[in-house]
């Protein structure tokens, strides 16, 4: 048994005591194509709120401060987890993304970069967009929506998967794949009230 499989599992059994979680838009889910899950981030427990819904296993973008305690980075490779450094252009980090992405696999990414108590559109990473157009991936847009608070409710909405075929092989600008990477946190935000 993989090691995902196995912590997913009791993690799962652990959280049925803790948590009501609802999920909104499973049939959005594609379950056979390369992917970006993007969500937004307001609790340290979305990835793995994620992760437990998620019918895939998700390798996530985590931030490079996770990885210098030794057991928590041995949980989060085996965990298929990769580091990135949120202060500068990881080129790395978006080698990791593609390499995940070109062998059909699910990459989770929380746009903003980091834990955000209220939207905000400039909090967007535009990384999200060059990530999606230069591997030819669409995204997935997750709303995760709860306080965290012992027995309380949490609720994941998923959205319909987001194209940007349009911009396959074309060349563009930082500019460009920042709109783009707003559209997707907009779409995001959204997701609740439809």
């Amino acid at each position: 048994m993989k090691f995902y499989t196995f912590a997913r599992g009791l993690v799962n059994i652990i959280f049925k005591f803790i948590y009501r979680i609802n999920v909104h838009g499973k049939e959005n889910i594609p379950m056979s194509e390369k992917l970006i899950v993007c969500s937004n981030h307001h609790h340290n427990l979305d990835p793995v709120i994620i992760g437990l819904i998620f019918p895939r296993e998700v390798s996530f973008m985590a931030k490079k401060e996770l990885f210098e305690n030794k057991v928590l980075k041995f949980i989060l490779t085996k965990m298929g987890a990769f580091p990135v450094d949120r202060k500068e252009s990881d080129i790395k980090a978006i080698k990791n993304a593609l390499r995940v992405l070109k062998e059909d696999g699910v990459l989770g990414i929380f746009p903003e970069g980091t834990r955000v108590e209220e939207f905000n559109l400039d909090n967007v990473k535009s990384g999200t967009a060059l990530i999606s157009i230069r591997s030819k991936s669409r995204i997935l847009p997750l709303y995760v929506e709860g306080t965290f608070k012992f027995l309380s409710k949490i609720n994941v909405y998923i959205g319909e998967p987001i194209d940007f075929s349009e911009y396959y092989d074309q060349k563009l600008d930082s500019e460009t794949y920042s709109k783009l990477s707003k559209d997707v946190l907009k779409e995001i935000y959204t997701i609740n009230q439809k």
